[in-house]
């Protein structure tokens, strides 16, 4: 009796076991990383509501392979060190793919992690220079910032803009730096000068000391390397001190915070994209209205990025049969050419993007195309 008692007993053990591992299998770990919280986590929170719709469209298509994605989400609260500390995180959840992160900032967090573990990163908004045309397992789904510089310059030199102010974020450094770097070694060529360049912590920030640092120089146009809640706030100063310069932003202040907190400040604003938001695609179309409903918000492009970055992970699995962080590097470099959800790109060997921008002009809250201007 005792005999039969322990057989039955050990069958069920092992039983269990077989189960657990076998429904451990059939589920393929993704994680999504980036500041959920804080001063900068829209373009975050955006990103990951982009991943979470690709990861249910996914999954309510039978998943990939017949496995279903089982999404991980982590908070580096924009910090490089709490960053860093999620490579721990991902080891213990034995998590090799993730979607992350979202800021420049966390450059130093991607090369810590990729040195000591093999994680696969697909980032879908950082645009740091600092780690393009380098073989490792950093992917990303936007291009560089040298593309938004050049975009920028041919911009003001089609208008005849030569005296330009850069403001940047100093605590989103590795972004806005660089950008800010690329502009001014590039500049010349297009006639434009950088009269100055000024480095902003908005929490130390006063309006009359930012109104004095703009009236200091002569120039005919500013240009925001900062998030959007910062350069709609650095418009209104603008605004409020009589300060008329041609405004300009980068992609970075791209969202819905911009037009909502804005206002007039920002009327006929300058800002360079990847997609436009009045497309009638209906892919595109499609993709807003599943945003829409689920999450009550319009679409903006890191929404779009979140999206394409799952489906670029989808498409290599898919292409290699394999979740291994190796075969899936070699899939994404192999593919190459992908199908977004407003435009087409691709990824190269280094992991780098390559996409047409385009430029915005902000017109009674909405933003207008105007890439026209560059061709004429």
């Amino acid at each position: 009796m005792k005999r039969k008692f322990f057989f039955i007993l050990a069958l069920f053990f092992f039983t269990s076991i077989f189960f657990v591992f076998q429904n451990r299998d059939q589920t393929i770990k993704i994680g999504f990383a980036g500041g959920l919280s804080g001063q900068w986590s829209q373009i975050s929170i955006d990103a990951r509501n982009g991943f979470l719709v690709a990861v249910e469209e996914i999954n309510s298509n039978g998943g990939v392979n017949g496995k279903k994605l089982e999404p991980y989400f982590y908070n580096d609260q924009s910090n490089v060190e709490t960053g860093i500390a999620l490579g721990e995180k991902f080891e213990k959840d034995n998590v090799n793919l993730v979607v992350g992160f979202s800021i420049s900032q966390l450059r130093r967090a991607v090369v810590e992690i990729m040195r000591n573990q093999e994680i696969l990163f697909i980032s879908p908004t950082m645009t740091t220079n600092n780690l393009s045309e380098m073989d490792d397992y950093f992917f990303r789904v936007i291009p560089e910032n040298t593309i938004q510089a050049k975009m920028l310059l041919d911009y003001l030199q089609k208008m005849d803009l030569q005296k330009l102010i850069v403001v940047y974020n100093t605590n989103n450094y590795e972004f806005s730096y660089t950008l800010m770097t690329h502009l001014k070694h590039m500049s010349r060529a297009f006639n434009v000068e950088v009269v100055k360049t000024i480095g902003i912590d908005t929490t130390d920030l006063t309006a009359v000391d930012f109104a004095k640092e703009i009236k200091s120089v002569e120039s005919d146009s500013v240009f925001f390397v900062t998030n959007s809640m910062d350069t709609a706030n650095l418009a209104q100063i603008l605004k409020i001190n009589d300060i008329d310069l041609h405004l300009c932003s980068s992609t970075w202040a791209k969202t819905s915070d911009l037009i909502e907190n804005g206002g007039k400040a920002i009327e006929d604003m300058v800002i360079l994209g990847y997609f436009d938001m009045n497309s009638h695609q209906k892919s595109y179309v499609d993709f807003k209205e599943r945003i829409q409903s689920k999450f009550g918000t319009s679409t903006s492009y890191a929404h779009i990025l979140g999206y394409e970055s799952v489906k670029v992970l989808e498409e290599a699995i898919l292409h290699s049969n394999s979740v291994e962080p190796s075969e899936i590097k070699k899939a994404i470099i192999k593919i190459e050419k992908y199908t977004g959800v407003l435009d087409d790109f691709t990824i190269d060997y280094y992991g780098d993007n390559r996409r047409t921008p385009i430029i915005f002009r902000i017109k009674n809250g909405e933003y207008e195309n105007i890439s026209h201007i560059l061709s004429n």
